[in-house]
């Protein structure tokens, strides 16, 4: 006989955090009688499990909590977001410009210009020049350093 496991899909619960100016709001639609307030919105979490256990008898594992801040002010709604945008941005950015910068020196590299020389014109130093170069070489590969 083969056991089988039934992955159950763990419940989340939202829960409401509106800035008052000095603390956290809190409610979790689906439970009206559950209000809490939090200091800050790291505490959300703590605190509403703490919630759960004590008004509805709920264990304090077993259920996600997914926490939406809300600010009194709109513009501060979508600062946050542009934000989050703004850098979720940079980080590809700068992902697209490392992987650049990693084909560009081999290209260069392969094409005999010089580590010192691949530093210059990539705007990096001739040890980050080296460090690229060096990572993607197999075992069998030397890259010869230049003074």
């Amino acid at each position: 006989m083969t056991d089988t496991i039934s992955a159950t899909p763990t419940p989340v619960y939202d829960v409401i955090a509106t800035f008052d100016g000095t603390r956290w709001d809190l409610r979790a639609p689906g439970w009206p009688t559950l209000r809490a307030h939090a200091t800050r919105l790291d505490l959300v979490q703590k605190t509403i499990r703490a919630g759960f256990a004590f008004f509805v008898d709920r264990p304090t594992t077993g259920y996600a909590l997914r926490v939406i801040p809300q600010l009194p002010d709109e513009s501060l709604d979508q600062a946050v977001v542009d934000t989050i945008d703004a850098r979720r941005d940079v980080h590809h950015a700068r992902s697209r410009a490392d992987q650049m910068t990693r084909d560009t020196a081999h290209r260069l590299h392969e094409a005999g210009v010089s580590i010192t020389d691949i530093g210059d014109l990539l705007g990096i130093s001739r040890q980050r020049a080296s460090q690229l170069l060096a990572e993607s070489a197999t075992s069998h590969d030397t890259i010869a350093e230049e003074d």
